[in-house]
């Protein structure tokens, strides 16, 4: 059944049954297939590296994969993802509709929809349901990235899939954090939400099912993950949650927000995570992905700290449940105005450190100062974790300092 779950053939399927096909009878120059002595396919004559038995992705010159599998660090020097071949153009079609609802559902777990969401979360929705929310993705996104990164099993291969989503294909794809994002999120707008709010429950569980059905099911219709990814990121969230849930419910927020030492243990505990950091023989984009994320949360707990400190947290039942009322136009103008206030301090200031980070460090980074990583890596890696901590931390604190000053 695992096995069977792998099979790039079964994503395959669904992408066809979906309207997604890859068109035939058009050759791609300088591709032609070219047959051994017995009529095969012959993996050597690709320079990208696509054999005919389909269990190659093409990312990866010839040598660096045999039989869909990674070979071993020590048997051949591993290139930067950067410096390798691009991989086959696939043209397709697709069904206009399908596709357009699954590009949809990649985009909710893409940077794009969080950088988006979450700020209008805190913004005008709830800021107890964003704090909450943003610690456990940050900590499950840790946690995938992570795994991705331990286990090392290629994504789908593609051809026979086809690969319509290319920014994620040079990383690992076991578990699926989209998954694990997709599944997270609308648990959360429902555990925390549900006894704030006045909203019949079967509708929460509606929700949560359609958001999440989308978001797996997009993963695979963009040939990203097969359906063993996708299970196994589900499960890791479940068990997860179960971990982490009872913890949050115990008084711990009010002394992270609260204690005047907690700001050491914000700062310090996600540096150390972002340093031991499983570094994989394939370079990919998911340390440094995940080192944003890390930074992200780091900002918005020192922003909630610094607001409530020095008085306490405020009690997120008082007054609860509330009733759900569709905003006016009034206030709908007042949630978009603080929206676009919002992000003009945020934009800025994220160009603003980076452009600090990469102007400062360099000059005082001593030469091969790490062994594990090129300068250029370090580098970015700082400007991840300080840059969006710093960004956060605006979104927390600043951001609504400017609400209070325009009066909205």
């Amino acid at each position: 059944m695992l096995r069977a779950s792998a099979d790039p053939y079964l994503v395959l399927r669904f992408q066809n049954f979906c309207g997604l096909k890859e068109k035939k009878g058009e050759e791609i120059p300088g591709e032609k297939d070219e047959k051994d002595e017995n009529g095969d396919l012959s993996p050597a004559k690709y320079k990208n590296g696509h054999v005919s038995n389909g269990f190659v992705n093409g990312y990866a010159k010839n040598g660096l994969i045999k039989n869909g599998h990674w070979k071993p660090a020590s048997e051949e020097k591993l290139l930067d993802s950067r410096k390798m071949d691009s991989p086959r153009l696939q043209d397709y079609e697709y069904n206009p509709l399908w596709h357009a609802v699954f590009t949809f559902g990649s985009t909710l777990g893409n940077e794009i929809f969080y950088i988006t969401f979450f700020p209008f979360l805190f913004w005008n929705i709830d800021e107890y349901v964003a704090r909450r929310m943003v610690f456990l993705w940050a900590l499950f996104m840790y946690c995938g990235q992570a795994a991705k990164d331990i286990i090392q099993w290629p994504r789908p291969p593609s051809p026979p899939v086809i690969s319509v989503e290319k920014r994620y294909q040079w990383e690992y794809g076991m578990p699926s954090t989209h998954a694990m994002v997709g599944a997270l999120i609308p648990f959360c707008l429902v555990y925390y939400s549900y006894d704030r709010y006045e909203y019949p429950l079967p509708l929460g569980i509606a929700f949560f099912t359609c958001w999440c059905l989308l978001v797996c099911s997009s993963r695979l219709y963009m040939g990203m993950h097969n359906l063993q990814d996708i299970i196994a990121g589900l499960c890791l969230t479940a068990i997860l949650l179960i971990i982490v849930i009872p913890v949050l419910d115990l008084p711990t927020e009010t002394w992270v927000l609260t204690a005047p030492s907690s700001p050491i243990f914000m700062v310090a505990i996600p540096l150390a995570m972002c340093v031991v950091y499983p570094t994989p023989p394939l370079q990919t984009e998911t340390r440094a992905d995940t080192t944003m994320v890390i930074g992200t949360c780091v900002g918005v707990l020192l922003a909630s700290w610094a607001r409530f400190a020095p008085t306490k947290v405020p009690d997120p039942y008082i007054g609860t449940p509330f009733a759900i009322i569709f905003p006016g136009p009034d206030r709908i103008m007042t949630m978009i105005c603080r929206f676009i206030l919002g992000i003009l301090v945020l934009a800025p200031s994220r160009s603003f450190m980076k452009a600090l980070i990469h102007k400062v460090l360099p000059r005082v980074l001593p030469k091969n100062s790490t062994d594990s990583m090129s300068d250029e890596e370090f580098i970015e890696l700082v400007h991840r974790f300080v840059t969006y901590s710093f960004v956060g931390f605006n979104a927390v604190f600043v951001v609504p300092k400017c609400f209070i000053y325009f009066g909205i």
